[in-house]
């Protein structure tokens, strides 16, 4: 964890110390940047398959209490970390937002739908 950290520090990915607020949602510039860039489309895919598992691992420990509050916990952090330890512009910001926040809580939304029609139970909160 500690050699992660350092590698996003040395690469520029994560500021130190932090700066002032600032999230460029609605800078000019595509929607998203995926287009033609294998690099964004792999962050992507690293950020939607982590926060699909977040929110999975918060449902397995806590049922649906501990799946909301995980979903939104990260949300939370994410947007913490988008404000003030990330440099990212417009573009990539969105995919960024999308890619983690959007896929966190359309999981949540799905395995409420599941529950719904009967295809998932919660699990009982640990402890």
């Amino acid at each position: 964890m500690l050699l992660a950290l350092l590698l996003l520090l040395g690469s520029g990915e994560i500021v130190w110390p932090p700066h002032q607020p600032n999230l460029p949602l609605f800078s000019s510039g595509p929607v998203f940047n995926l287009r033609g860039n294998a690099v964004a489309v792999t962050n992507a895919s690293a950020h939607a398959t982590s926060s699909a598992f977040i929110v999975t691992f918060g449902e397995r420990l806590g049922g649906r209490r501990g799946m909301w509050t995980t979903t939104g916990v990260y949300s939370g952090l994410k947007l913490i970390h988008e404000c003030c330890l990330h440099n990212g512009r417009g573009p990539e910001v969105r995919t960024d937002l999308a890619s983690s926040i959007g896929v966190a809580v359309l999981t949540a939304g799905v395995f409420e739908l599941f529950n719904k029609v009967g295809w998932l139970q919660w699990s009982k909160p640990s402890g």
